[in-house]
Order: C-alpha cells, then sequence, then structure tokens
C-alpha cells in the first residue's frame, strides 16, 4: 500500500518540544525521527525533578542516560518546554543540572535535555557515561589529584629536626638518630 502524503494529516502521537508528533495516523506511514545529538545508555538510577516556580517534584527511575539528557519512567510528567532542577543517583553519586522537557508521554515517561550543568557535575557525568560506553555499570571513581611532592631538602630539613626532637625527648639514643640520619642523607 502506498501512504498518502498529506502533510497536513493528523497526527495521533507523541508531542515532542519542536511541536512534532511521532507516531501513526491512518494517513500517515510509521516513522521515527531521532533528534538526539549525544548516544543514550542503558541504565538504572533514581531521577528527581524539580520545576522551581511552582515546586512541583517528579519521581522516577532514569532507564537511559547519555551526555545530552536521559529518559525517565514516571506516572507524572511536566509539559514540554518546562525548565527543571534535577537530580540523578547513580553508583552512590549524585549529579545535579538544569534541564528542559523535550518529550513527555503521560503516565509512561519524560525525556530532558540538560541545559547548564556546573562543572563538576560534568566531570561525573562524563565518568558514568564512559564507564557505560565501555561497557561497564557505572561506579564512583574518586578522580586522581595530583599531590604535590616537597622538595627533597624540605624533607631533609624535616627528618633531621624530627630526629633531634626524639632524642631530645628520649624516645631515640644519639647512636639511632646517627643510624638514622645516616640512611637519609647518604
Amino acid at each position: 500500500m502506498d501512504w498518502p502524503r498529506d502533510k497536513h494529516a493528523t497526527l495521533k502521537g507523541i508531542a515532542t518540544q519542536d511541536g512534532a508528533h511521532r507516531g501513526t495516523s491512518a494517513s500517515t506511514p510509521p516513522q521515527e525521527v531521532e533528534r538526539r545529538k549525544n548516544i543514550r545508555y542503558a541504565c538504572v538510577a533514581a531521577a528527581n525533578v524539580v520545576e522551581p516556580k511552582s515546586g512541583a517534584r517528579v519521581s522516577g527511575r532514569l532507564t537511559d542516560l547519555g551526555l545530552g539528557g536521559f529518559y525517565m519512567d514516571t506516572m507524572s510528567v511536566l509539559p514540554v518546554g518546562t525548565a527543571v532542577k534535577v537530580r540523578i543517583d547513580l553508583a552512590n553519586r549524585g549529579f545535579e543540572s538544569a534541564a528542559r522537557v523535550v518529550f513527555a508521554l503521560p503516565g509512561m515517561g519524560m525525556g530532558l535535555t540538560f541545559v547548564e550543568t556546573p562543572e563538576e557535575d560534568q566531570a561525573i557525568l562524563r565518568s558514568w557515561v564512559r564507564q557505560m560506553s565501555e561497557g561497564m555499570v557505572p561506579s564512583w571513581e574518586v578522580p586522581e589529584t595530583p599531590v604535590e611532592k616537597p622538595a627533597p631538602e624540605k624533607e631533609r630539613e624535616f627528618s633531621r629536626k624530627l630526629v633531634s626532637l626524639l632524642v631530645q625527648k628520649g624516645v631515640l639514643t644519639e647512636a639511632e638518630a646517627y643510624a638514622l640520619l645516616d640512611l637519609l642523607f647518604r
């Protein structure tokens, strides 16, 4: 059967942010249009959304996540275009961001896109997405921070003063102190 090409046909589908619909009707062929700019990965986590103006709260289960946003299963949805604050709890870490509802299906869930994410939370999100892209379950990683190593002369001065103090307190004998200092300054 050849589908009519009537662009004014009424669609029975799902509203998205740009006013487009996804779904089918008697006069249009079934089609899925992918609008995401980032890959999303299957994931299960707690998601909480708050609409700041009214204080409306929606909780649900996040089912996929990417650098650009996520989808959450929830019975209650907010209107497409609503600006919200989001908190995602995954792998013993909390992630927070400003977001916007871009897809809503009452009784099922909604898709959200991240709008403004603090640098620290961006790092958490990148870590989760990297792990999922490698086929791993996200876990909490402590980023390695370079530890500034003291200069050798400072270490030697500290050691010399410590050994001297231990001799004064009677913890070390002078012979033990000389042996330790000999090891340090070889």
